[in-house]
């Protein structure tokens, strides 16, 4: 897998033995990413700044907030097994669905369906971060290092979404919708996932199953 650097994205880093979930936070592309290099101004890029001496203007990336600047702590989490990114079950997450996309009622919408999955009881409402814009991209999940396992779960109906680590202490989970987002993700596999992830599974979520599915282009 190549990696690319906030300031680069045409200088690749050294492959790495983490796994999917760790690629994401740590700056490398999942699926979406692609798609968000061509099209969007920023989206994917400003994660972890893995390659100081790039020689690429700053100037071109619009810079991310703040609070979401931790790449020491994405940069740490790399030591990490990938079995530790496990999904959590789904009647212990926490998730709020934030409308970041323009469209009017569909984070409800979105929240309904998480329930309807087996998520613990969704919340809904417009993302405070973009208040006065919209998120250009397909969407993004954010969490703390409490809630890495929920995230996980999130992002088995959400593959497309960017992941961003922040300093939240709690176990919640932000699911916040983009302009290019149309519906939570739907297959065989997933179902399968979810099916261990919810209350009397008896068997436990297959890693290789759950790779197959963010291997998927978006």
């Amino acid at each position: 897998m190549r990696t690319w650097s906030r300031k680069s994205p045409k200088a690749p880093l050294s492959t790495s033995t983490a796994g999917p979930f760790d690629d994401a936070i740590l700056g490398r592309p999942s699926p979406c990413c692609w798609f968000c290099w061509s099209r969007r101004p920023w989206c994917g890029r400003w994660r972890s700044p893995a390659h100081p001496r790039s020689t690429r203007s700053r100037r071109a990336i619009r810079p991310a907030p703040d609070h979401w600047r931790t790449a020491a702590a994405r940069r740490a989490s790399a030591s990490k097994r990938d079995d530790e990114r496990h999904p959590a079950k789904l009647a212990e997450t926490k998730i709020h669905v934030l409308n970041a996309s323009g469209r009017g009622g569909q984070a409800a919408d979105v929240a309904d369906a998480l329930r309807d999955l087996g998520f613990a009881q969704p919340s809904a409402a417009n993302d405070p971060v973009y208040a006065n814009g919209r998120l250009n991209c397909q969407a993004q999940i954010r969490f703390g290092e409490a809630g890495q396992a929920s995230a996980a779960a999130v992002w088995l109906v959400a593959p497309c979404a960017e992941l961003f680590r922040d300093d939240r202490a709690d176990d919640s989970v932000d699911l916040a919708l983009g302009t290019d987002f149309t519906t939570l993700a739907h297959s065989d596999d997933i179902e399968t996932v979810l099916a261990s992830l919810r209350p009397g599974a008896t068997e436990e979520s297959d890693p290789a199953l759950i790779s197959k599915i963010h291997a998927n282009s978006c």
